[in-house]
């Protein structure tokens, strides 16, 4: 017949089993529970009492940003905020600053970046502009300045790493000098070239020369048209007969064309031509003959011919003229151009610059978008809790776990061999069976 302890072995552990297991090892369960209890309160109870000290940085949002010039894009500002600003209070460079500032303040065995570190925590508050940083140490003269000097180094470095403060004004007010004096260079450059700028000159020059030109294409046309105003009339005087006398009709032709070539220019000493004759009441003659007018009209032409010479000529050397003084000119006015140019931009980085200067000027008073402290810690006068209940809890707990789990790994550990047992005489029995 099988005891309790084998059937239990030879089925699946149930509720039942576990209980009547704590049951019977109570006291084990027991001991070990109030030892590991004991033992934390103990560990809370003597150890060193710890002081924490906190100081409080707070951040800004910048009132206004100020444009003074359209032209210019400002971009928004970084905002000091969030965890960044947890974070970079716990960064190696903060503590770094802050061990080498509280030498006097640590114990020689505190003077290193770790245990630094263990003794700060910096935390954010509900309002993301709220950054608490608090020291925790055994001394509380420590403490309390080792936060505030923290607060300080910390507020420093954020100013620093955001671009708040004078930093900003100062790079301005060198670019500005800078500025300054590119515009001053520019325009003495500018008015020295103005001061010996023949560009006046030769623009009225070449003002001239084209006018005259004008005037000596219009004469030269005119004189096309009375060459080839000649050329009919002779035409129409060779059709008469070589011998006969000129109607009153040519002749009249005949002398307003004389006219015409002595009121442009062309002289009657060329001509042959009397110009009181011409204008006189004998030269409407009857006995004026086809070769004579021929003669006169021949006379006329070669007046012309050497007038239309004499133009060319005069049109050539004023185009050369006009095309050097065209150069000059371009020269000239491409370096004013250039000058001028130099002098705007100059003059307009100056503009801009004054009033990027003077927005950061207004920018480094605003103290509203700067991280600054607002609250320094003092000495505490109590230690914090050394919270020996909960810790004793905890103990009692972390006891009563372990030793439920060692009292159910030796019972599994000794319901194996049970098994092992109960297995062979199962099949012992059955081979008696078998025989039988």
């Amino acid at each position: 017949m099988q005891s309790r302890a084998d059937e239990w072995d030879d089925k699946p552990w149930g509720i039942r089993q576990y209980v009547e297991v704590l049951s019977r090892r109570w006291l084990l369960i027991l001991v070990v529970t109030l030892l590991a209890a004991v033992l934390a309160f103990l560990y809370g109870a003597l150890q060193r009492p710890r002081y924490e000290a906190r100081a409080l940085v707070v951040v800004g949002q910048p009132s206004y940003v100020l444009n003074f010039d359209e032209r210019v894009e400002y971009l928004a500002e970084s905002t000091l905020q969030g965890a960044a600003l947890a974070t970079l209070a716990m960064g190696d460079e903060v503590l770094s600053e802050l061990l080498e500032e509280s030498q006097d303040l640590l114990a020689p065995e505190r003077r290193s970046l770790d245990s630094l570190r263990s003794m700060t925590s910096a935390v954010t508050d509900r309002d993301p502009s709220l950054l608490k940083l608090s020291v925790l140490g055994p001394d509380p003269t420590v403490v309390a300045p080792l936060a505030n000097a923290w607060a300080r180094v910390f507020v420093d470095h954020a100013n620093r790493v955001y671009g708040v403060g004078g930093s900003d004004v100062t790079f301005l007010e060198v670019q500005l000098q800078e500025a300054e004096e590119a515009l001053d260079e520019s325009e003495q450059t500018l008015v020295s070239f103005q001061s010996q700028n023949e560009l006046p000159v030769l623009t009225a020059e070449y003002a001239s020369l084209q006018s005259l030109q004008a005037e000596y294409l219009a004469e030269q046309r005119r004189s096309e048209a009375l060459s080839q105003d000649l050329d009919v009339l002779r035409r129409r005087l060779e059709r008469l007969p070589a011998g006969g006398r000129v109607g009153i009709d040519e002749q009249l032709g005949l002398l307003t064309l004389t006219l015409r070539a002595v009121s442009s220019g062309s002289g009657t000493a060329e001509m042959g031509v009397d110009l009181q004759l011409a204008l006189g009441d004998a030269w409407l003659s009857e006995e004026r003959t086809v070769a004579q007018a021929l003669e006169h009209v021949d006379a006329v032409r070669a007046g012309l011919g050497l007038e239309k010479d004499e133009i060319s000529q005069r049109l050539k050397t004023q185009e050369a003229d006009l095309m050097a003084l065209q150069g000059q000119i371009e020269l000239l006015a491409s370096r004013r151009d250039r000058l001028i140019g130099t002098r705007g931009q100059a003059l307009e980085t100056y503009q801009v610059l004054v009033g990027r200067l003077e927005a950061a000027r207004i920018a480094a008073a605003d103290s509203s978008r700067r991280a600054r402290i607002g609250s320094t810690a003092s000495v505490p006068e109590r230690p914090v809790g050394r919270r020996t209940l909960f810790n004793t809890g905890l103990g009692a707990v972390v006891g009563l776990l372990v030793s439920v789990g060692v009292v159910m790994l030796q019972e599994s550990w000794r319901a194996g061999p049970s098994r092992a047992v109960a297995g062979e005489r199962s099949q012992g029995s059955d081979a008696q069976a078998d025989e039988i």
